[in-house]
This record gives C-alpha cells, structure tokens and sequence, in this order.
C-alpha cells in the first residue's frame, strides 16, 4: 500500500533557507581572506626572495598559506554537504527511498519507516562529508609538511631516506588510517551497503524457506504416498512469504 511521506511546515522551509544564505555568506567572506592572503604573498614575493633566508621564508609562507587554502576547502566541503548541491542531492536519494520503503509498509508504521529512513540517509551524508573533509585535511597537512621540510634542509641531498624517514612514517600510518576510513565507507555505504546486504539476506531467507518446503514435501511423499503431499489450502504459492514457524505448523499437520 502507497502511503505519503508528511508534509514539510512553511516554517521549517524558511528556517533552512536562512541558515543556508548566511552558511553562503560566511562561506564567501572565509574565500575572500584567502583571496587577499594569496595577493598579499604574491606581492610581497621579491622582498621573501630579497631577504637574507630567502627559500626557507618563501617555503614556510607557502606552507602557510596552503594550511589555510586546507580551511577554505573543509569550509567549502562543509557548505556543500549541508546547504548546497549536496544537500539537495541527498534530499532527492532520501524521497525516493522513503517512496520506496513506504510502498512496503502499513499504515501503522509508515511514520516510523519513514524517520528511520531519513536517519540512516543523514547518517550517510554526514560520513560522507567527514570522509571528503578528511582527505582535504590529510592533504593539505601532507603537503605543508614535505615543502616544510625540502626547505629546512639546503645542500642536503633531497633523496636521502635517512631525512625523510620519520615524515613518510607519520604521513604513512595517517594514510593507512584514511584508507580505512575510506572502505568503511564503501562497505557501509558503497556496492555493499546496508539495504543490499538486506535484500541478500531476504532472498537467503525465501530460499531456505523454499528449500523447506521441497524437504516436507519429500516427506509427506514417502510416508502418506503421494495423493497425500499438500493440501492446497496448506500452502500458498508464494512460499518466500512463509515464516519457519508455518513450515513447521505444516509439516506437523502431514505428518499426523
């Protein structure tokens, strides 16, 4: 039975709307500092060069300025996944899975089928966004790290392993920890997600039924001969809709 998901309160639509328009402001001033702190360097780049450590100055005001690129972009991953295209993308997949699992369910419980849908989508767009926040972060501490440390170290042969050792070891082990973080997502999420592993296991459970159903029909063949197998009244041809507890039911009747 088709039910209809509740409708959304006009002040409820305005009191997004608003959070989003001053998410987009707040958004616009943080890429404006950047912008400015990217013209400032770029001005200022023939003194950092002029002075008397030139490539170490040049190296850790690059390094900080691309820590805070890092901001802008954890800023921007944030507005996107929670008042932008995101959003609205996560707002569409959500209707049509609350459409389709209401399909599927009574009347009684078409309230809570529809809430426990909605929490498990934002579950996904809130994992989702940690995931792209933390590669970003990963990324920019990464690469602030590697030009921190080339500069740190002039006339030194750039290869030496010996001097990069401790930086691939720490940005190693993060990146193993983010791989990680990345397959817990696709396993929960991706090609192997909660609702297929669901659909697998009902289907399991229809087969297992069926296969019930074969056995007692076996059964009930070798012992009261085959005029005697199965009422039709005792089993319905949807099998897959059966519960154990009826095969059972059934069995103990043609056994009798």
């Amino acid at each position: 039975m088709k039910q209809k998901s509740k409708p959304v309160a006009r002040a409820d639509i305005r009191e997004r709307m608003e959070r989003k328009f001053r998410a987009r402001g707040a958004l616009a001033f943080h890429l404006l500092l950047i912008l400015g702190a990217g013209i400032l360097l770029l001005y200022n780049l023939p003194e950092l060069w002029a002075s008397r450590y030139s490539f170490g100055r040049f190296v850790e005001f690059t390094s900080i300025y691309g820590i805070f690129c890092g901001t802008g972009a954890l800023h921007f991953i944030r507005y996107y996944f929670r008042h932008g295209r995101g959003r609205d993308q996560h707002d569409v997949e959500t209707e049509a899975r609350i459409q389709e699992q209401l399909r599927h369910a009574d009347a009684e419980e078409a309230e809570e089928q529809e809430e426990l849908v909605r929490l498990q989508m934002d579950d996904k767009l809130k994992n989702r966004r940690l995931i792209w926040q933390h590669i970003v972060l990963f990324t920019a501490i990464a690469g602030a790290f590697i030009v921190g440390h080339a500069g740190n170290m002039p006339g030194e042969p750039i290869l030496d392993w010996g001097l990069w050792r401790d930086v691939v070891t720490f940005f190693g082990v993060w990146g193993i920890g983010l791989a990680a973080h990345i397959l817990r997502y696709v396993f929960t999420y991706g090609s192997m997600s909660a609702q297929r592993q669901e659909a697998r296991i009902d289907a399991q459970v229809a087969r297992e039924l069926e296969r019930e159903r074969r056995r007692g029909t076996r059964q009930a063949a070798r012992t009261n001969g085959p005029a005697q197998v199965i009422d039709s009244q005792d089993i319905d041809a949807s099998a897959e809709v059966w519960s154990l507890e009826d095969l059972e039911a059934v069995q103990q009747r043609m056994s009798r």
